[in-house]
């Protein structure tokens, strides 16, 4: 028998220069990703809390600092005295939710005289609310997890994407390395446009004593709303707003603050009011004073108060009108009376509640 012997040719070795492509995509994998760890923690810090913070917009009442809620509702009380609207007194005191009561409760606490009276008023209606079946709301997400989870979304899509070039690159055959030079292929990545619809302006109903007093006036709808109240014992008492188009652009401010006290002592017993108006594009400021009728009836105090504007008595449900260049403010008295003491009837405020209305014109 005989047998045949074949020989068996041992493998050659892989060349060096094979090992050390080897050695090199290794070490390659290890520095790609130690860059992308670097670059995503860096990346985070550097854009979300120095170049491109978090900015908290279109917060709702019960997102709002106590002190705001507390003035949430009494703007809500001063409307419900002038309009007994029950369905929206409950509704802008629901958009509080599960607060709504301790913000009531610190209302009433913080107040005193007639706004007091008016905060009380409308806890008597909430507390008189009819039950009504529960309707469960899709829960929405809060501005800081949306933000949150899209800036975590974005930085994932954004590494994956570049380990998966790097890990794609890395995988080249070592023959086609041999033979030709790799080229990229270089793909764009368009991310996906969403159209979405710029919210609607909340619609204010005009007042129609403005609209009574200047009809020649042609203007839009209102562009901004103040309600400003004075109380007795505030002697520092100047509330001030600014006016701003819906872009956010400054056009101008307007106010209320005292003008003229009578007698003597503390507190200051405040017997006129100066309402003002500023046009950026005017560059003047237009004033008028709100007297007391006692004070409207003594020639020497309208005489002091005619330099700073055209005096008016106060009177509840009145309006004024401020006109600039470019604005137009109705100024409505919502809510007045008189302090009482030594001194003559209908002489001095206890209370005011002043609404001031922007139109810009066109």
């Amino acid at each position: 028998m005989w047998l045949s012997v074949q020989s068996v040719k041992p493998k050659a070795a892989p060349p060096p220069s094979a090992e050390r492509r080897r050695t090199w995509q290794g070490d390659m994998r290890i520095v790609v990703g130690g860059a992308l760890l670097a670059g995503l923690l860096i990346g985070w810090l550097l854009l979300g809390w120095w170049l491109v913070p978090v900015q908290w917009v279109n917060a709702g009442p019960v997102q709002l600092n106590p002190v705001y809620q507390t003035l949430w509702v009494q703007m809500a009380a001063d409307s419900y005295a002038v309009t007994l609207n029950e369905e929206d007194a409950r509704n802008r005191i629901g958009l509080l939710r599960d607060q709504s009561e301790m913000a009531l409760k610190r209302a009433l606490g913080n107040t005193q005289g007639s706004q007091q009276a008016r905060i009380a008023d409308l806890q008597v209606v909430i507390e008189n609310t009819p039950a009504k079946p529960a309707v469960v709301a899709p829960a929405a997400a809060s501005p800081s997890r949306s933000v949150i989870l899209s800036a975590v979304v974005a930085v994932m899509v954004l590494v994956g994407a570049g380990g998966f070039v790097a890990w794609s690159r890395m995988r080249v055959p070592r023959e086609a390395v041999r033979r030709e030079k790799v080229q990229p292929q270089v793909r764009q990545l368009t991310p996906a446009r969403v159209d979405t619809p710029a919210p609607a302006a909340p619609s204010a109903p005009a007042a129609p004593n403005a609209q009574a007093a200047d009809r020649s006036v042609e203007r839009g709808p209102p562009i901004a709303r103040f309600m400003t109240t004075y109380m007795y014992g505030d002697d520092t008492y100047d509330d001030s707003f600014s006016i701003d188009d819906a872009n956010g652009d400054f056009l101008g401010e307007c106010g209320v603050g005292v003008c003229e006290t009578i007698g003597v002592g503390d507190p200051k017993k405040v017997a006129a009011f100066e309402v003002w108006l500023f046009d950026k594009n005017d560059v003047r400021t237009v004033t008028k004073v709100l007297l007391s009728q006692s004070g409207f009836a003594d020639n020497a105090m309208r005489g002091r108060v005619a330099p700073k504007g055209d005096p008016a008595v106060a009177k509840t449900g009145e309006t004024l009108i401020l006109e600039t260049n470019m604005l137009h403010v109705s100024v409505r008295v919502v809510d007045m009376n008189y302090g009482s003491g030594p001194l003559p009837p209908e002489t001095f405020f206890n209370t005011l509640t002043v609404e001031l209305t922007a139109w810009k014109k066109k």
